[in-house]
């Protein structure tokens, strides 16, 4: 797999709004997007995986990138951190931060 750099990203929510952070792996290397630091007051309430630019005139391919969706609802500011691995694995190959800002 390409090791891509860090990344990160600052969103401002309204309190007990739902939104999303979306993150794209590759779609057949086992790696797999997990929360690794949440903080009190942000709640992760879904996590859905999408084929990357895949329409119905264009199914995905097999290893075809993928945007894996985690769900978030958050009542407080904080910073949540995302990490790139396989589960089988200790060490990350990326990962992202989302600084949230609640109004």
């Amino acid at each position: 797999m390409e090791i891509a750099q860090d990344s990160s990203e600052t969103r401002e929510v309204e309190a007990g709004a739902e939104f999303s952070v979306d993150l794209s792996r590759s779609g057949g290397a086992g790696y797999r997007w997990e929360v690794a630091g949440l903080p009190d007051g942000i709640a992760v309430t879904g996590h859905s995986l999408m084929p990357e630019g895949a329409t119905a005139a264009a199914p995905p391919t097999p290893g075809a990138p993928i945007v894996q969706r985690f769900a978030l609802r958050a009542m407080a500011s904080g910073t949540i951190t995302f990490r790139l691995k396989r589960p089988w694995e200790e060490a990350s190959v990326r990962t992202h931060t989302a600084n949230i800002r609640v109004r």
